[in-house]
């Protein structure tokens, strides 16, 4: 399959804040890319699945050289 990169936006509360995010995945969908990204802020900042809030999800072209 081939690896497509994502551009992923959303937020999370943490500590009583809403702080924003935007990340890069590397994933062969849409729904690889919104698990891998619900899995790395969940691990990181110990947030469960349903406290995180994806905004959108948009593939990113690749430039021609």
């Amino acid at each position: 399959m081939e690896e497509k990169t994502f551009v992923i936006n959303g937020t999370y509360r943490d500590q009583g804040e809403i702080k924003k995010f935007a990340k890069e995945i590397n994933a062969s969908n849409e729904n690889f890319a919104k698990e891998k990204t619900l899995t790395e802020i969940g691990s990181k900042h110990r947030i469960k699945r349903q406290g995180i809030i994806i905004i959108n999800i948009t593939e990113k072209k690749e430039e021609s050289k």
